[in-house]
């Protein structure tokens, strides 16, 4: 939260200097971070990111909904036109960055229009990873108390699996099209494993038609089935 940004009253980029002190450590190899909330992105953090040698190339940005309406009733503390600011900003610092986010599908009072905002933002970031939920009321929540606003389940489940099919075939495209050595530095840095660099390491350059795409969707591809806000 923007409040626990400020310590004897006073701002400073702490998340940014603490990536830069955890840079410093031996034996630490990778870090990574995981679901800063979209208000809160600062270009100091992505800065961090981008000249920090142990900081991999990858953020997650939760997005949630493309609809400004649906964002507010979530009480995201951004519209769909921020969010894409966001993004904007963070391609500019970090060209190569591998983005990755969280949709929900169905939340209470989502439209056909609500829907296609979402699948703009989907179509415009790229993401490389979407975490996906179809909607499910769970008790205790203030979205339980939306019955009203409910939609049908197979309304969802039609979205949902267009959402899954676009994000696949962008990936499938991806995959056709990326050489394999970048393709493998992405997905290292994606899971973390071991190697000198952020994102980088060295192996031979193979020809795009080489790539077994359905071998590398399945693990870039992350659903679920129900989930609540």
């Amino acid at each position: 939260k923007r409040q626990d940004l400020k310590i004897d009253n006073k701002s400073s980029p702490y998340f940014a200097n603490l990536l830069r002190q955890l840079n410093e450590i031996d034996g630490l190899q990778r870090i990574r971070f995981t679901s800063p909330h979209p208000k809160d992105f600062k270009e100091e953090t992505i800065f961090a990111v981008r000249d920090l040698d142990k900081v991999c190339n990858q953020i997650h940005v939760p997005l949630q909904s493309g609809s400004s309406k649906l964002l507010s009733k979530m009480h995201r503390g951004y519209n769909k036109e921020r969010f894409i600011q966001k993004i904007d900003m963070i391609k500019s610092i970090i060209p190569d960055v591998s983005l990755t986010t969280d949709i929900i599908v169905g939340f209470p009072g989502e439209t056909d229009e609500d829907f296609s905002d979402t699948m703009d933002i989907v179509n415009y970031a790229e993401f490389d990873s979407i975490y996906m939920f179809q909607f499910s009321p769970r008790p205790g929540t203030a979205a339980y108390d939306m019955s009203e606003d409910f939609i049908d389940k197979k309304i969802i489940t039609e979205r949902f699996q267009y959402l899954k099919k676009v994000q696949t075939e962008k990936l499938y495209d991806f995959l056709r099209e990326m050489e394999f050595n970048k393709l493998l530095s992405r997905a290292i840095s994606f899971y973390g494993e071991t190697g000198n660099n952020k994102n980088q390491i060295n192996k031979p350059k193979i020809q795009p038609s080489a790539v077994n795409v359905k071998e590398y969707q399945s693990c870039l591809l992350y659903t679920s089935d129900a989930a609540d806000e």
